[in-house]
C-alpha cells in the first residue's frame, strides 16, 4: 500500500503513515512526491508512523538507497529531520539501521509508542525553532 501523507501547519510537520507490505519503490515515490509538493514549505519535521506495516518488501541492503534520496529530500525541502514511530521490532531495526548509517546534519529519531510524539516533537522543536 502506498506511503500517505499530509502537512500540519499547527506543529510544521508532515506526518507519513505506513501500512501493509512497505515495498522500496513505494518508499521511492513517496521521497519524490514529498520533495515536489508545493503545499510543504521548508523547515517541516518529519513523522513517519510504520506501526500498521506488516512486511518490508526489499532487503536491508537498500538502506543505501533509501538514505541517498532522505539526503537529497533533506536539501531539497530543508527538513530538520525525522521522528520514526516503531513498535514493531523489525521496524525499530530498520529505522535503528537508517540512523546508523545517517550522518547529516538535524535529527533522526525513533520512539516506540505513540505517547510521547508531541514531547518529542516539542523537544526537537526546542532545538530547531522557526
Amino acid at each position: 500500500m502506498p506511503i500517505v501523507y499530509e502537512y500540519h501547519k499547527q506543529d510544521h510537520t508532515v506526518q507519513a503513515r505506513v501500512s501493509g507490505c512497505l515495498e522500496l519503490d513505494e518508499v521511492i515515490n513517496y521521497m519524490n512526491s514529498l520533495m515536489n509538493d508545493p503545499s510543504v514549505p521548508s523547515g517541516f519535521l518529519e513523522v513517519v508512523d510504520f506501526d500498521e506495516v506488516t512486511r518490508f518488501g526489499f532487503e536491508t541492503s537498500k538502506i543505501r538507497i533509501i538514505l541517498d534520496l532522505y539526503l537529497k529530500l533533506k536539501k531539497s525541502n530543508q527538513s530538520i529531520g525525522t521522528l520514526f514511530i516503531a513498535s514493531n521490532p523489525v521496524a525499530y531495526g530498520i529505522c535503528r539501521t537508517l540512523m546508523g548509517f545517517y550522518s547529516g546534519e538535524g535529527v533522526m529519531n525513533v520512539i516506540r509508542t505513540r505517547d510521547s510524539i508531541q514531547s518529542t516533537i516539542l523537544s526537537i522543536r526546542d532545538l530547531y525553532p522557526r
